[in-house]
Formats: C-alpha cells, structure tokens, sequence
C-alpha cells in the first residue's frame, strides 16, 4: 500500500527574510571604508591586529600549531598568503586555519568578558590572509 498523502517539504520550511541579519551585516562591512571608523576605534584595532600577530610568532612553534602548518603546507594549492614564521606561502584559507591556533595556543589571546571569547585568534588570522590573498592597503 503506498502512501498518497505527498509531503512537501518547502511548503513547511520556514522563508528566509527578504535580507537577513548576515546578509545585512556582510553588505555594511563591505560598504566600510576606513575614513568611517573613528580614529580611536581605527587606532584601537590596530593594536588588536599587532597583538595577535605577536601572539602568531610566539606560539607558531608550538606543537600544536606545526602540526596544523605542516597540513597547511602539504595541502597544495596557490600560494597567496604566507605562513607567519614560516618560509611558506599556502592558500588564504589555509593561511587564515594555521594562525588561529598559532594565536591562541599560549593562551595569551584577548578575551572579551561578555561573550567569554577570543576574537582576535579567529577574526584577525582571516583578515591578515585575505587581505594578503587581495593585496589589500595596511588600511
């Protein structure tokens, strides 16, 4: 006996908005330039940024994060961003994976009290290795 009620699934999954949050946030992120941010707020940032590249350099060597470099390395692909302290370029997104943990790995990374986090460790590798990637200004 086969069952003749059909079930359509689209007719019950919920409708995306029109534009979504993400979708909002991405379109006003992409319209920024730097002349916006205020220069406190650009200065701020800046810190962050020299921050966690220090932190890059100091745990790079570290166990965990040469095992997550020699996986960057090994996976192929276009050299567009270096590999920090290393004599390796490797694909953007392979370079932005090998300095989280390169950051976060001596714990030294910063933490937001509020959320309990580490921005700088996830936010500040993808940015280095894409505007490497796009040859983007030190902007």
């Amino acid at each position: 006996m086969t069952n003749k009620r059909r079930i359509d699934a689209d007719a019950r999954a919920p409708r995306a908005p029109a534009a979504s949050l993400a979708r909002r946030l991405a379109d006003w992120a992409v319209a920024l330039r730097p002349a916006d941010i205020p220069q406190r707020q650009r200065r701020l940032a800046g810190l962050r940024v020299i921050d966690t590249l220090g932190l890059v350099l100091a745990g790079c060597r570290t166990p965990a994060a040469t095992a997550v470099y020699d996986l960057a390395a090994a996976a192929g692909g276009r050299p567009e961003a270096p590999l920090v302290g290393a004599r390796a370029r490797v694909p953007m997104a392979m370079a932005a994976l090998a300095h989280g943990p390169a950051a976060h790995c001596r714990d030294f990374d910063d933490t937001l009290t509020d959320s309990v986090d580490h921005p700088g460790s996830v936010l500040v590798p993808v940015a280095l290795a894409l505007g490497e990637a796009r040859h983007a200004a030190h902007e």
